[in-house]
């Protein structure tokens, strides 16, 4: 109860730090940022500090231990993974460590997940047809916060382990860094990289690509806590 409290007092907070400092909450009732689903059960949500000094971000269960994230969603301070469709409703799980890669990082919970995205470190196609999720604002007016959501968007360009995609009626807003971008086969193959915590609509968003830190990621999908106990397989799942 303690840790669900604290989790809606920091998305409160979020959403109000928005609206009254002109940011991504008050650009009106023309935003939509996807719609709502409760598929993709590994796309989490990445709360960084605590009350005032809390940041949203968006991950993705790579492993049963295991979150991939932007680096820049990383720091000091504490690190909470919140798994459900709703962040307010969510299971909290505490984050024991982060490895870092190049523009990726990788959260190690201290008690397992339930699910895990399948990774794809395939090339990219230009115009492309992806899936993108996350929990950042969405909804008329920028109403919500940490609700899971998706939408469209096709590649634009694919350039030295980065892409570009345009939205297809979607847009990315605050808290939707790391966002996870998904295959036809429902794959992991890119997290979000916006350019600042607006919304983009329009604009060309740039993803970074599992395939250009795939050693990396490989590795770090097995990490653990100290504590965990042995498993034989790692879940899989969308």
């Amino acid at each position: 109860m303690k840790n669900a409290l604290l989790i809606t007092m920091a998305l409160n907070i979020l959403v109000f730090g928005c609206a009254s400092h002109g940011g991504t909450a008050s650009v009106g009732d023309e935003l939509h940022a996807g719609d709502p689903t409760d598929a993709h059960d590994a796309v989490v949500a990445v709360i960084h500090g605590e009350g005032d000094d809390a940041t949203l971000c968006t991950g993705t269960a790579i492993g049963p231990y295991a979150v991939v994230t932007a680096r820049r969603c990383v720091g000091e301070g504490t690190l909470h993974v919140v798994v459900g469709d709703d962040a307010r409703f969510g299971r909290w799980h505490d984050v024991e460590s982060v490895l870092d890669g190049g523009a990726l990082s990788v959260l190690v919970t201290r008690t397992s997940l339930d699910d895990a995205a399948r990774v794809d470190f395939s090339d990219i196609e230009p115009d492309s047809e992806l899936t993108v999720v996350g929990v950042g604002i969405s909804g008329p007016g920028g109403s919500e916060i940490g609700v899971r959501h998706r939408a469209q968007m096709r590649v634009a360009a694919v350039r030295e382990g980065s892409l570009w995609t345009r939205s297809d009626g979607g847009s990315l807003c605050y808290g939707d860094v790391g966002a996870a971008l998904i295959d036809a086969e429902g794959r992991l193959v890119g997290v979000a990289q916006p350019r600042d915590e607006g919304c983009t609509r329009t604009e060309l968003v740039r993803w970074s690509l599992l395939s250009a830190e795939e050693a990396f990621i490989e590795d770090a999908k097995n990490a653990r806590p100290v504590d965990a106990p042995p498993v034989d397989h790692l879940p899989v799942g969308e």
